[in-house]
């Protein structure tokens, strides 16, 4: 039987919070696609804003370096202000960001729309922020309730990524763009609702982060000098340039080289964008790490398929 921490049969009462679980696992879906999009619509953006790659892949990297700065901010200001409000406002933010650009599509507003603001909801509607609050609502099997909830960053992305890559097919770049936006408005209000304490849990979690607190900067001293965070660090660190930077950036523009359909014919076989994305998403989630440093390119490009003709095309092109 789960069992919830301190208030629990009000908390009970109020919401299931094994519902708030999937909610925190549909967040992270959802953010974790809104990240994708650069990967998916790469190629519409070479050829109807007539950007480089490069200049692409620049906006997403300015995304991925304000990730990098915001998220111990945004972990320390979740101590002080809880992460209920911190996860709300990152969905807005990564909101706000996106209909910036979609609204106008010019390279300065991609780089401050997507790369700037969307950075900083990325990184503040991120893994940390729902262990945070996933945690608070379970004393035993927490670490299962964490696990299914932080899962929603790759196995979300079976349905988010091929959806968005679908509207991207039938609609337009923007339209799909505006699609995602518009649902991460809708997950703030659910959020901002669904983890709502009660009357008497809310007083004591205002006295709680009402207590003194240590300033950022003592807390990242002591982690800079900890030597298992450094370990995790670096472990990190790796995954997210060759998994984050380089696969997810750039894997399904390759694909699309290769020439592999945005989206499958009903009677084809081969391969096609979202079930690629899938197996990409589920590999570099696994436990044997990072796709690119354990797959050859053209062995994913094959994974979704079930036909080994396909296979046999990938290779034969040199992808």
């Amino acid at each position: 039987m789960t069992s919830i921490s301190d208030s629990s049969p009000d908390i009970a009462r109020r919401i299931n919070p094994w519902v708030v679980v999937w909610l925190c696992f549909a967040v992270l879906s959802i953010v974790m696609s809104a990240r994708q999009v650069v990967a998916i619509m790469t190629d519409d953006w070479t050829r109807t804003l007539g950007w480089s790659k490069t200049f692409i892949g620049t906006g997403q990297s300015v995304a991925l370096v304000m990730i990098a700065i915001v998220a111990p901010i945004a972990g320390n200001l979740a101590d002080r202000y809880g992460a209920r409000l911190m996860l709300t406002l990152g969905l807005l933010v990564v909101a706000a960001g996106l209909l910036i650009f979609a609204a106008y599509p010019v390279a300065a507003l991609y780089i401050v729309g997507y790369g700037l603001v969307g950075g900083v909801g990325f990184a503040t509607a991120n893994m940390h922020l729902i262990s945070t609050a996933v945690a608070k609502l379970f004393s035993e099997q927490r670490g299962l309730a964490t696990g299914i909830a932080n899962s929603g960053a790759t196995a979300g992305q079976f349905v988010t990524v091929p959806l968005v890559t679908a509207g991207l097919a039938y609609v337009s770049w923007r339209w799909s763009i505006v699609a995602v936006a518009v649902v991460c408005l809708v997950m703030a209000a659910v959020i901002w609702v669904a983890l709502k304490p009660p009357a008497g849990a809310e007083a004591e979690d205002k006295a709680v982060l009402a207590e003194p607190q240590e300033a950022l900067w003592t807390r990242l001293k002591f982690l800079l000098t900890n030597p298992t965070f450094q370990i995790l660090y670096w472990s990190f660190f790796i995954c997210g340039v060759t998994t984050t930077g380089a696969i997810e950036t750039h894997f399904l523009p390759y694909a699309a080289f290769c020439g592999f359909p945005r989206c499958r014919p009903r009677a084809s076989m081969a391969p096609s964008w979202p079930s690629i994305s899938a197996a990409c998403s589920c590999r570099a989630g696994s436990p044997t790490g990072s796709t690119g440093r354990c797959f050859w390119a053209p062995s994913i490009l094959c994974a979704p398929s079930r036909s080994w003709s396909s296979c046999r095309w990938a290779r034969a092109t040199r992808c």
